[in-house]
């Protein structure tokens, strides 16, 4: 039986160029999942695509117009809300980020009706402060959880480490700065990797490692990031996981105390 398009797009918004925000509603009720968990997205081969696009792979173009293009997205968007949310990074020889670009507000598309995934704060100790690193879009599992959990969890602090090559690719940058603004339980530090391309930038630079090395992190927080006050979560490039992780194993973390999502 064909898979059929169930959910409509309520919102889309470009955050950063590439980085797209899109809201869909279901059809019928929303599923429960936990904040860091993903579900899939599909739209058929004939969807449109985004100018921007690269030809189509010969294996996807021998596919009928009723092939769904299906891949895995962790979920932005409050747990308790109707809709769901998720952050799409456009790659231009991809099969489904092209598609996904060309969408509009009132396009359908398919939403796998349930939640996957263990990357939450269910395998965090429930006791430590959350030290929550990711590069680029990856960034996306910690905005489901600051904004099903920030509330919920009073005496936990939240820090934020957001690594990207320029402050053009810091998508919800803007948000989040605001949100530490208003709780001194919340710490937001983007990080650039690329400056010479971001002159205007007066931020932090260097990578997650060099932050760490450097005490920027520990300096901004005015707390030790050490295993007995944190417990970590890492979402992004396996490389960037391999590295923060050697550097927080160096500061004594072991492996229950680090959390891993990767992107690739």
């Amino acid at each position: 039986m064909p898979v059929d398009y169930n959910a409509t797009v309520t919102l889309r918004a470009e955050l950063a160029p590439g980085t797209l925000a899109l809201r869909v509603k279901l059809d019928g009720d929303a599923f429960d999942f936990e904040p860091g968990q993903y579900t899939v997205l599909g739209l058929r081969r004939s969807s449109p695509r985004t100018a921007e696009a690269a030809a189509d792979s010969p294996e996807l173009r021998q596919k009928d117009g009723e092939y769904m293009i299906r891949r895995a997205y962790s979920i932005t968007s409050n747990s308790k809300d109707n809709e769901l949310e998720f952050v799409v990074t456009l790659v231009r020889s991809g099969d489904l980020t092209p598609r996904l670009f060309a969408l509009k507000e009132g396009s359908r598309l398919h939403v796998h009706p349930g939640a996957q995934g263990l990357f939450t704060l269910g395998e965090s100790s429930g006791n430590r402060d959350l030290l929550l690193v990711g590069t680029g879009s990856a960034l996306a599992p910690y905005l489901a959880m600051i904004r099903s959990s920030f509330d919920q969890t009073e005496e936990i602090k939240f820090v934020v480490v957001h690594a990207a090559a320029t402050s053009r690719d810091l998508a919800f940058r803007t948000q989040l700065a605001e949100l530490s603004k208003l709780s001194d339980r919340l710490t937001y530090l983007p990080t650039i990797t690329s400056p010479e391309d971001d002159p205007g930038w007066e931020g932090l630079t260097g990578s997650v490692v060099d932050l760490l090395d450097s005490d920027e992190i520990e300096d901004a927080v005015g707390i030790p990031v050490d295993p007995d006050r944190f417990d970590a979560f890492l979402s992004g490039s396996p490389e960037m996981i391999d590295q923060v992780t050697a550097a927080l194993k160096a500061r004594g973390f072991e492996d229950d105390d680090i959390h891993a999502e990767r992107y690739w």
